[in-house]
């Protein structure tokens, strides 16, 4: 099995912030309201319309409602609007409501980066080591959210535009500390792929978010069964790996696009493998250094 690509790490967790395209409102169970409250409410939150918020709750809509399997705590969330997510979470809202199968309002906070919202989320309890479906935890999607908010605009995909319409923060590195001190597990493991968030942040040549998993004592020789951090620092060093990793790309634009990443990311990955080393971190697979990067 071929190492995973950043393409391939950006797509796995595109669903958990997808948004809604046919909308459908339904109130949570335990919602008397009528539906045109409940309506009235996400539309609020949309808009950041905090009257038509407080006045559809007081009406009756409950805070759990749901349009198209998002809670209205996690539209809060998409928008980054603190005040209506504490409105929310004051009126009753489910801290750990889930989106369907993909996670919870601190996850869909976690991969945009928004520091703020996290440490409300967390103030109210919010479960720091919850899994979607795929086993990515919140830390883990701070660190996707941190490589995807790096990545430049031409290196991006047609399906990355549902994740362009998160409001997306820029303190992947705050909200990575807040969630380690609350206690979220810095080897915890996706499901899916078996990558850990010093694994992708290795890989993506992120030196700041190394620096403050590698503070928390990692395993830094974990493996994702072929892998192990240092591997994916290193994944790119060995013309004869970059050429394996060019065959996941259909057309010349995109090859090409992934070779500027590559360049764009070396300083930072040389710099994190040395940090790996100084850790003790061993490669699983022998690095053929036999010819120049690119």
């Amino acid at each position: 099995m071929r190492k995973t690509t950043f393409i391939t790490l950006v797509l796995v967790f595109l669903t958990l912030t997808a948004s809604a395209q046919t909308p459908q409102v339904t109130p949570a169970p335990s919602d008397t309201a009528s539906g045109e409250k409940s309506l009235d409410l996400i539309k609020g939150i949309k808009n950041g319309d905090l009257v038509l918020i407080l006045k559809s709750l007081d009406a009756g809509a409950s805070p759990n409602t749901v349009e198209d399997g998002t809670p209205a705590l996690t539209w809060a969330v998409r928008v980054n609007r603190v005040d209506i997510a504490e409105i929310l979470l004051a009126r009753g809202a489910n801290v750990d409501a889930e989106e369907g199968d993909d996670g919870t309002p601190l996850q869909t906070a976690a991969v945009a980066g928004q520091a703020q919202m996290v440490k409300l989320l967390i103030k109210h309890q919010a479960n720091v080591n919850h899994p979607d479906h795929d086993g990515h935890r919140p830390l883990l999607l701070t660190v996707f959210g941190a490589v995807f908010k790096a990545a430049p605009a031409w290196l991006g995909d047609e399906d990355d535009e549902d994740l362009k319409k998160l409001v997306m923060g820029d303190e992947h590195e705050q909200v990575a500390k807040l969630l380690l001190d609350a206690g979220a597990e810095v080897n915890a493991q996706a499901n899916d792929c078996g990558l850990t968030p010093l694994m992708i942040a290795a890989m993506a040549g992120n030196v700041e978010l190394s620096q403050i998993l590698l503070k928390h004592h990692p395993d830094v020789n974990l493996s994702n069964g072929e892998s192990t951090a240092l591997d994916f620092a290193e994944m790119f060093d060995s013309p004869e790996e970059v050429k394996k990793q060019m065959q996941g790309f259909d057309t010349a634009e995109s090859k090409q696009a992934m070779l500027k990443w590559i360049q764009l990311t070396k300083n930072g990955r040389q710099v994190v493998a040395a940090m790996l080393k100084a850790a003790g971190a061993k490669a699983a697979i022998p690095n053929d250094n036999s010819g120049p990067l690119l």
